[in-house]
């Protein structure tokens, strides 16, 4: 229920998450206000249990409201947030702390239509996480490309899904194939970067010659960094050029292309 006060000026949004206890039974509700403090809606002295806040999420503009609210037989909770600015899910121990992040990405959890605990295993995590990891990826590789510096872009987020895919153990040759992917076109735009600011420092033509070289952008293979460290055997560079061919060694070295 989404509780108002024309008193109080709406400037914060409050998701609270109850959790009462009584006779060893528990029970979980959720309510929304943009008043703080909040009056609760029920008297638990009437109903003689204890109710305490388990979790609360604050917003300065809006907090939509869902069903996707699943408590858990350990007394924890499954739960989805637009805290990043993408609805997804989140784990909640008992007491209401978040134990995990389900799911992230520049993505959205439309709903959670089902959790089932008794059969949830590596296996089945496994199976959800394969197809959202080469998805994230598959977006990511294209991500950006045209309208961002290639030397400004953030890996960070290729580096969180590849952590995911190696904590839960998930192997498979689309994955992998994916992952190539993503490494080998940002590694071409960096080196077309390059080749483009050595012509405008004054050697004419270094970017027809490296593409002569080096061949066209493709998502199967990386360029060969030897081929292009043979072309820049003869080239003097200036300092951006020296800083973003550090870094461009750097991305090889890092992602072992």
């Amino acid at each position: 229920e989404t509780l108002r006060s024309s008193q109080v000026p709406a400037n914060v949004y409050r998701l609270s998450t109850f959790i009462t206890q009584l006779n060893q039974l528990s029970t979980t509700f959720g309510f929304s206000s943009n008043v703080m403090p909040v009056p609760l809606p029920i008297n638990p002295g009437v109903f003689n249990f204890v109710l305490r806040e388990a979790y609360v999420e604050e917003q300065p503009n809006w907090i939509n409201l869902s069903k996707d609210f699943n408590a858990l037989e350990n007394g924890g909770f499954i739960w989805t947030t637009e805290e990043s600015g993408y609805r997804h899910i989140t784990l909640h121990n008992a007491d209401g702390s978040k134990a995990h992040q389900t799911t992230s990405g520049e993505w959205v959890v439309k709903s959670i239509e089902a959790v089932d605990e008794a059969n949830a295993t590596i296996e089945n995590l496994k199976e959800v996480a394969s197809p959202l990891i080469k998805t994230n990826l598959f977006a990511l590789a294209k991500a950006g490309r045209i309208s961002d510096d290639a030397f400004d872009k953030s890996h960070d987020l290729f580096d969180q899904l590849a952590e995911l895919q190696s904590k839960i153990g998930l192997d498979g040759q689309d994955l992998e194939k994916s992952k190539a992917s993503y490494l080998n076109i940002h590694a071409w735009d960096m080196v077309s970067e390059l080749s483009g600011n050595i012509e405008r420092a004054g050697n004419e033509r270094f970017s027809v010659t490296s593409h002569e070289t080096m061949g066209s952008h493709n998502f199967e293979v990386a360029p060969d960094l030897r081929k292009f460290n043979k072309l820049l055997s003869s080239v003097v560079l200036d300092e951006v050029s020296q800083n973003q061919y550090e870094a461009l060694k750097d991305y090889y070295a890092k992602y072992q292309l």
